[in-house]
C-alpha cells in the first residue's frame, strides 16, 4: 500500500464521546439507542505522544481529529494534544472537527491561538438556525454561533462543513453568504452517500430517525436538486435500470484505494492503527453486510493487538501483512472476499 516513511497524514480519533445524536452517525442506531460496540474510548495525552512521536511528526504535512463516533471537542485532553503537536512541527497543518457545540468562548479562543497560521476549525453546520437541529440532533445554534465567532475573533481560520438533505437544500446559498459575514474562510457543502440503501439498488431511500426507545419519530429525505446529490446516486440509479444487483455494482467499481494516494494514516480512540476511517467503521459500526464480511479477521486483529499502536508501533503495524499484502489482495474484481467498503468508498 505505501511504506511508513511515506506516511503524510494523519487521521486522528480522540473520542468516541460526543453530544449529539446524528440520525445517519454509526455512534446511535438511527439516532436513537448508543452503538453498543462502543466503549466511549479516549485517547490521553501521553498516548497521543506514543502513537505520534515527535520525530514521526516531523515527516508529517497534516494531522487532523475527526473520528468516526466522536467529536474533537468532546475529549478531555484536546487543547493539550494540538499544544504538543503544534510544538512538534511550526509548519504542521492542524485541523480539529466538531459540531460546535462543546466547550465555550475560551475554549475555542484558545485553539485558535494553537492552531495558529497552519490549522483551522472545520464545524459542522448542517443548514441555519431553524433546520440545523434536524440533523445535527442535541446541539444548540447560538453556542455554536458563539464558539463560531470566538475562535474567528481569536484569528483561527474556520471552515462550515454543509452536509445538504431536503429540508435544507433551499438554504445552502444563504448559509454560504452568512458563514463569510461571519469570518468563516470557506464553506464545504457536502453531498452525502448515506442514503444508499443495497436491497434497493438505491441512494434515493428516506432513513428513519428514531428515539432513545428506539421508536421511529421522524425521517430523513435526501437532497432533490442534482448538484446536491452524490455521484453514487446516478450510478445507482442507472445500475437498476440494467436490472443490475447491488453486488454486481460494486464488482464492476474498479478500486482506486484514495488513502494510499495521499498516504494516509488513520489512528482510532482506541489507538489501533488502520488505512482510513471507513475500513476502520467495519471494526465498530452497527452489524451490516459490510461489517459482516470482515469480521472475522477483525476480531482476529483485535485479539491479537496487532493492529494496536499502543501494544505495537505504527512502523510495525503498517509495515506488516494486514497492511501491505492482506486488504490489497481484496481489491481485484473478483477476488475472494473483496471488500465492499473499498468498492463503495473508493470504486471509479
Amino acid at each position: 500500500m505505501y511504506s511508513f516513511s511515506d506516511i503524510k497524514q494523519v487521521h486522528l480519533e480522540v473520542t468516541e464521546r460526543c453530544n449529539a445524536a446524528c440520525p445517519q452517525c454509526p455512534r446511535r442506531i438511527e439516532g436513537g439507542v448508543l452503538n453498543p460496540k462502543l466503549t466511549m474510548a479516549e485517547l490521553s495525552l501521553n498516548q497521543v505522544r506514543q502513537l505520534l512521536p515527535a520525530d514521526f511528526l516531523k515527516q508529517l504535512k497534516k494531522v487532523y481529529l475527526c473520528g468516526n463516533y466522536g467529536d474533537a471537542a468532546a475529549a478531555a485532553e484536546t487543547l493539550g494534544i494540538v499544544s504538543y503537536l503544534r510544538e512538534s512541527s511550526a509548519d504542521l497543518q492542524i485541523g480539529v472537527h466538531s459540531n460546535g457545540s462543546l466547550r465555550d468562548r475560551s475554549w475555542w479562543a484558545e485553539l485558535a491561538h494553537l492552531t495558529g497560521q497552519h490549522g483551522y476549525a472545520r464545524f459542522a453546520i448542517d443548514g441555519l438556525e431553524d433546520t440545523n437541529a434536524i440533523y445535527r440532533r442535541n446541539t444548540e445554534w447560538s453556542k455554536i454561533m458563539e464558539n463560531a465567532a470566538a475562535f474567528i475573533a481569536a484569528g483561527g481560520r474556520a471552515e462550515w462543513d454543509f452536509i445538504v438533505f431536503a429540508h435544507n437544500e433551499h438554504q445552502v446559498e444563504a448559509a454560504r453568504g452568512f458563514a463569510f459575514e461571519m469570518g468563516f474562510a470557506a464553506f464545504n457543502v457536502k453531498r452525502t452517500a448515506r442514503f444508499l440503501k443495497r436491497e434497493a439498488v438505491s441512494a434515493d431511500v428516506p432513513a428513519p430517525v428514531r428515539h432513545r426507545s428506539g421508536a421511529t419519530e421522524a425521517e430523513l429525505a435526501p437532497p432533490v436538486a442534482t448538484e446536491h446529490r452524490h455521484p453514487v446516486a446516478g450510478e445507482l440509479q442507472s445500475a437498476a435500470e440494467r436490472h443490475q444487483s447491488y453486488a454486481d455494482f460494486l464488482a464492476s467499481r474498479e478500486i482506486h484505494c484514495q488513502v494510499a494516494e495521499s498516504k494516509s494514516l488513520y489512528i482510532s480512540a482506541r489507538g489501533y492503527v488502520l488505512p482510513c476511517c471507513w475500513l476502520a467503521g467495519m471494526l465498530h459500526n452497527p452489524e451490516n453486510a459490510e461489517t459482516r464480511q470482515f469480521a472475522a479477521e477483525f476480531n482476529k486483529l483485535q485479539t491479537s493487538g496487532s493492529i494496536d499502536g499502543l501494544k505495537n508501533s505504527p512502523e510495525t503495524i503498517v509495515m506488516g501483512d494486514f497492511f501491505q499484502r492482506e486488504i490489497s489482495s481484496r481489491w481485484p474484481s473478483g477476488s475472494k472476499g473483496r471488500l465492499e467498503v473499498c468498492a463503495r468508498v473508493c470504486g471509479k
